[in-house]
């Protein structure tokens, strides 16, 4: 929430989009998705300026291309929104007008060898004949000070502190208040006095989250392994009815080579007390 701050938002358009120098604060409308994909987005930014759609997500210290399939969700549900909200008809034979998107990721972890931008297709399909694709360039730590840089280096700081007081949430945004603003990191969010409330706030909103989402996939993967296990049982179960198929049936073949051989040693008792009568 430091971003959307007028001023801050107007200098993160400006990193983005230097050549532009005319456009003002008031020319800037945020459209963020607040929680609408709660167990797969947060912390974005989204805003739009003239026909430009302009979406910013965090990327945090671990590092998933899954953050493009997240994109991929996020601007079908803007522009489902965009339509509703602006009464356009898809079903007619004049084309509707959309922003055109801009995807950003800032990722907060080490850069090391990853790449300035990451391709939907290339990442996941590995072809560039595809008829389906998101791309966004990726902005990492760097000796700039621009805003961006600030946001960047702000939750580097509060990930560090949140790891060196892993039972103390409060003190870790306080820890964090006092280093930015003594480095002149978002000094004017920051100086806030509601700042520390909201950082406390989205950081154990952003814990119950990751609880949340742990607890999801645990009893998901409890859920996969029943069922896992059920079909194995079940399997079982018909290996077993077959076998005991199998071995009637071979007992009732055994049963009528029985009778066949019984059949035949009479036939050939008969057949011998017929040849003493006839002598």
């Amino acid at each position: 929430d430091a971003v959307p701050l007028p001023k801050y938002l107007l200098q993160l358009y400006r990193v983005l989009h230097p050549e532009d120098q005319t456009t003002k604060e008031e020319d800037l409308t945020i459209v963020t998705l607040n929680r609408i994909l709660v167990r797969v987005m947060y912390n974005d930014l989204g805003f739009v300026v003239g026909n430009r759609l302009i979406v910013l997500v965090e990327a945090q210290s671990t590092w998933s291309e899954n953050i493009l399939v997240r994109f991929l969700m996020y601007l079908g549900e803007t522009d489902h929104r965009y339509i509703e909200k602006n009464d356009l008809d898809v079903y007619s034979t004049k084309k509707v007008e959309l922003p055109r998107p801009e995807l950003y990721v800032v990722y907060t972890g080490n850069r090391q060898t990853r790449p300035e931008k990451i391709s939907l297709k290339n990442s996941f399909w590995n072809t560039d004949d595809c008829c389906v694709d998101v791309e966004a360039k990726v902005f990492y730590e760097s000796e700039t000070g621009d805003i961006l840089n600030q946001f960047i280096t702000f939750s580097r700081v509060f990930d560090e502190h949140r790891r060196l007081y892993p039972d103390d949430l409060w003190k870790a945004v306080q820890e964090t208040i006092r280093i930015c603003r003594d480095r002149d990191i978002l000094r004017d969010y920051l100086g806030q006095e509601e700042a520390a409330t909201i950082m406390f706030t989205l950081a154990d909103q952003e814990k119950a989250l990751q609880l949340t989402i742990k607890r999801e996939r645990e009893e998901e993967r409890v859920k996969v392994e029943a069922k896992a296990q059920r079909q194995l049982d079940a399997a079982e179960a018909r290996a077993d009815a077959e076998a005991k198929r199998a071995d009637a049936e071979a007992r009732r073949a055994d049963d009528e080579t029985k009778r066949a051989d019984a059949a035949e040693a009479r036939v050939h008792e008969l057949e011998r007390q017929l040849a003493e009568m006839k002598t």
